[in-house]
């Protein structure tokens, strides 16, 4: 088992979470987020396995490490992707401070071809109007092309929190994407921050 982190302005597990428009879908019951950062590798232990849509080939892996979504608190929201830049791209940060923020932890087990990881998003409300809900795009879910590449593989989200609540997430588009409901409406210029653990199958 091999532990890694990144932390990154405009980077998602594989490009797998995209903030898309909402629409309706099947409920996933919420499962409880820990605010507190997760400082060791949590003991492996069995999940729940969720029903598998009928596109996927790989089956949901029967033992997974299922990380505690992570919060960092710090008095500077960007303070801690400086370390991450060469000083030359120092002055970056402070031209992107208005874009969503993504800090991942991941944990790969080879052996059992399994990704867990967990997933914060600080996602601020560029637009103009009040956002009710926010959804991530979840492509590992994606069923094979006409090239034939793809639906070899899953994602599934095993637990989701805004602002360091628990929610109800929705899968959605036959489970390509997924949902979360907002405590209340972002309004423009606002901030969220959004957590979620996950594990996804992956191929040699």
């Amino acid at each position: 088992m091999f532990q890694r982190s990144w932390c990154g302005w405009a980077s998602a597990i594989f490009g797998s979470l995209l903030v898309l428009a909402a629409c309706a879908g099947d409920m996933l019951p919420a499962a409880p987020v820990s605010p507190a950062l997760a400082t060791a590798r949590p003991a492996q232990q069995p999940t729940p396995q969720a029903a598998a849509p009928t596109h996927v080939i790989m089956p949901t892996p029967t033992h997974t490490t299922v990380p505690t979504v992570a919060a960092t608190p710090t008095s500077d929201p960007i303070a801690g992707f400086a370390a991450d830049l060469r000083p030359i791209f120092a002055g970056d940060l402070a031209a992107a401070r208005g874009l969503p923020r993504y800090t991942l932890q991941l944990w790969l087990d080879p052996d059992q071809r399994v990704l867990t990881g967990t997933e914060q998003i600080i996602f601020p409300n560029t637009g103009g109007a009040p956002l009710e809900d926010i959804v991530l795009r979840l492509y590992p879910n994606f069923p094979r092309d006409l090239f034939g590449k793809g639906g070899d593989v899953r994602m599934d989200i095993m637990g989701a929190a805004v602002d360091g609540r628990a929610v109800a997430a929705q899968y959605l588009a036959q489970r390509t994407a997924v949902q979360l409901p907002l405590n209340q409406p972002l309004q423009p210029g606002a901030v969220a921050r959004l957590d979620l653990s996950f594990t996804a199958t992956i191929v040699p």
